[in-house]
């Protein structure tokens, strides 16, 4: 680990008198970070005037006092001292103009993953370059190395190491061509991938537990608040003796499919609900924004929009013993 500064005298000292500072890095100090002399006769150079200093860790010492572990995965804090002395009085001054930090980065998996940055900032790789990479760590061979939002690679060398200083583990080798930036992620099975998505669970309903309705009003998200839909459960709760349940598609797949907008979702719901409900339903109308094109002569695919529902022609299987029959309307007053 070396840490470099360049500090500059501000306060214009007296020949007789002598800056003085020490650099420190999450509170530790090392040799060649201290400058300028601390008492009468001391034989380092003297720091005068408003002369720049490099400060520079020594490595020729045996003993080093900070290593790479010392930093932290975080906010790292630098910091220069002025504490004074009979040379440099209490009213030492010193401007910082610039520091830097120099370490061997441990190409090491942890939790299952290595996650870095290639070619962002690195003025010694050129486009075209290749860089080869050896990643430790990992308890599976099972590795898979992606240059995420572009490709996954496929030239990996799997190999088992078991270096003197560390346990045993999976390394993989690979090369990066450079031809551009990239947020470069390695991982194993033992990897547990973040959520892509977290939504707040909505549940207005609960379909397993609700005593059960003669007729079903399943609507898309965003119709279900027009007026027409309003106006066709008054209807229905009147021809059914209030018998009516109306529901947003979206209640369907949060309890049914774990969130996933699929028609096994609302033929699930139907056949729990003939199944379980202490009030079976009769009727169901779905309504939707759809169209298309006939496939098969047993399947309509509706369009495939965020939040509509697909729809299928009557299926024997969806629900056994039910007629099916499906309405075009232009316009809501039409429903």
């Amino acid at each position: 680990m070396i840490v470099r500064a360049c500090l500059t005298g501000f306060s214009a000292t007296q020949t007789s008198r002598n800056h003085y500072a020490v650099v420190s890095l999450n509170g530790l100090s090392d040799n060649g970070l201290s400058y300028g002399r601390q008492y009468a006769g001391d034989p380092v150079p003297a720091w005068t005037g408003q002369q720049a200093v490099i400060f520079e860790t020594t490595t020729t010492d045996s003993v080093e006092n900070i290593l790479t572990e010392d930093l932290v995965n975080g906010s790292n804090i630098l910091t220069v001292t002025v504490p004074g002395n009979e040379l440099a009085g209490a009213t030492d001054k010193i401007l910082a103009n610039w520091f830097e930090i120099e370490y061997e980065r441990d190409m090491r998996a942890r939790n299952g993953e290595f996650r870095f940055k290639f070619d962002q900032e690195d003025d010694t790789i050129a486009v075209g370059d290749t860089v080869g990479y050896d990643v430790r760590g990992f308890t599976s061979q099972f590795i898979q190395v992606w240059k995420l939002g572009q490709s996954r690679l496929t030239n990996l060398e799997l190999r088992r190491v078991t270096p003197a200083d560390e346990s045993a583990s999976w390394s993989v080798r690979f090369p990066l061509i450079s031809d551009g930036p990239s947020d470069v992620l390695v991982f194993s099975d033992q990897y547990v991938f973040q959520p892509f998505l977290m939504v707040p669970d909505t549940v207005q309903v609960d379909l397993r537990n609700y005593p059960g309705a003669e007729y079903l009003l399943i609507a898309y998200d965003g119709f279900y608040a027009d007026t027409s839909i309003h106006i066709l459960d008054s209807l229905r709760r009147i021809s059914f003796h209030n018998s009516v349940l109306t529901i947003p598609v979206s209640e369907v797949y949060e309890q049914f499919s774990g969130g996933l907008q699929t028609p096994f979702a609302i033929r699930n719901f139907l056949k729990y609900a003939y199944d379980n409900w202490s009030v079976r339903p009769t009727h169901c109308c779905i309504v939707g924004d759809a169209s298309g094109y006939c496939g098969l002569s047993v399947r309509l695919y509706f369009r495939a929009g965020m939040g509509h529902h697909p729809g299928y022609r009557r299926r024997a299987h969806l629900l056994p013993y039910a007629a099916g029959t499906r309405h075009i309307c232009r316009q809501s007053p039409a429903l």
